[in-house]
């Protein structure tokens, strides 16, 4: 199987094959239609130059010859003479001269051929006219007639391939070197390094195209990490919960309270685990299908988790947006949930709506978290001071943002005013069709 070619090899191929065609075109269409005409009459006023000279050169008085043949060759480079020999040299197949062959015959009336020799240093043409019984030579050198047309073919050709080989190597170069370093990148990003392509020199199609490989070095790079750090919470939260069930177990074979802390912890592992399948699933590329009302969803989650939290909503008549059931239901308990573990009772959940959208409040007056590091909480696996030593994975928050940013809702942690942690989730309207 032979060796694909590189595209800077395919493109200069193609490039250069297509710039020489259409000049082989032009030269075709040009010499069709304007150097053949011009060559014609050209090859025609000289046949009939020569018929004219010989004519005018027989009617003469001998003694007017000689100055008419002088003249002449000052003139028009014209030669004439009365050969003793046969005519010499060979016949010629420029195009020029088998024109004025034709011509020649046309205008004598009888077959004239034209042969070309070389003396010294010049090349000449000539042709003999037959009048009764006697023989006259005409001839001009070949600078008369002016043509080299194999000579100009190969100048044209060779101008033309060297004029089309240069921008057709640059343009080749300008393709395939972004590419190659799009290629290099790829290979990086194949190895797990983080790799960015700067193409902004580059045409707009391949610029568009290094932002986007960029986006998704990123994205491969973000899942990489994701995974390093599931992969070490796994092994660091998991253990926890089951180091205390083995020992509650050890040490309840004859208390039957124990198993009551064997289930919690049970229960403690199973929260776990369904954090990590929950951060898992979240940033989905699927777009989420809003299915459900706002408010009836929101007044059953407030129902389910009552009395642990208390639900508020407007009264008066509103119309309520739809969202995605299963999105909205899981960014709401994981809000509660990490209210209910690092936060304080009460826990405040509340609905307000406008023209423009619709807010969801989760309240809780814990310890609240600093400013500074709220930013990073949204990140996995990252938990604030005051969650420290507790159980947990550090995924509550990220799966919120993540999901948020599924759906394109807005999160925001704020303090509230009697302290603790107040986190808003905006919920646009979609802009009407």
């Amino acid at each position: 199987m032979a060796a694909p070619r590189s595209l800077f090899r395919t493109a200069a191929v193609r490039v250069f094959a297509l710039i020489l065609a259409a000049q082989l075109i032009g030269m075709g269409v040009s010499g069709y239609w304007v150097v053949w005409p011009l060559l014609k009459a050209s090859a025609t006023d000289l046949a009939a130059l020569m018929v004219l000279s010989a004519q005018t050169w027989q009617e003469l008085p001998a003694d007017a010859r000689p100055v008419y043949v002088e003249e002449l060759a000052e003139a028009h480079q014209l030669t004439l003479s009365q050969p003793t020999a046969p005519l010499m040299g060979e016949a010629s197949h420029l195009p020029v001269v088998l024109v004025l062959a034709h011509e020649l015959s046309r205008r004598w009336g009888a077959p004239v051929a034209v042969n070309t020799w070389q003396e010294g240093a010049r090349r000449w043409y000539g042709a003999d006219f037959s009048q009764s019984g006697s023989v006259l030579r005409v001839a001009f050198p070949a600078n008369r007639i002016g043509t080299r047309p194999v000579d100009a073919l190969i100048v044209v050709l060779l101008v033309v391939l060297l004029a089309g080989l240069l921008p057709t190597l640059i343009l080749a170069r300008q393709l395939s070197r972004p590419l190659a370093r799009l290629g290099a990148a790829a290979e990086a990003v194949g190895r797990g390094e983080s790799a960015q392509v700067d193409l902004a020199d580059a045409p707009a199609e391949l610029a568009a195209l290094a932002a986007r490989f960029n986006v998704m070095s990123h994205e491969v790079q973000q899942v990489l990490h994701n995974r390093s750090l599931m992969l070490a919470g796994l092994s660091h939260d998991l253990r926890t919960p089951l180091a205390r069930a083995r020992m509650a177990l050890e040490l309840g074979r004859g208390d039957p309270a124990m198993l009551d802390r064997i289930e919690s912890y049970l229960d403690d592992l199973n929260h776990l685990i369904q954090q990590y399948i929950d951060f898992a699933r979240s940033g989905q590329t699927q777009p989420p299908v809003a299915d459900s009302a706002l408010l009836p969803l929101f007044q059953q989650l407030c129902a389910e988790e009552a009395p642990a939290v208390s639900g508020q909503w407007p009264t008066e008549p509103v119309d309520w947006p739809l969202v995605p059931a299963a999105l909205f239901t899981r960014v709401l308990r994981n809000l509660i949930d990490n209210a209910k573990h690092y936060g304080q009772p009460p826990i405040e959940l509340a609905l307000t709506c406008t023209a423009q959208e619709a807010v969801l409040h989760v309240r809780d007056h814990g310890a609240g978290i600093a400013a500074e590091q709220r930013d990073r909480l949204l990140e996995p696996f990252v938990r604030g001071d005051a969650a420290r030593g507790q159980l947990g994975s550090g995924l509550g928050l990220s799966i919120v943002a993540r999901l948020c940013a599924d759906c394109g809702w807005r999160l925001s942690l704020d303090d509230t005013p009697g302290g603790g942690l107040w986190v808003r989730v905006t919920l646009p309207r979609p802009a009407p069709e």
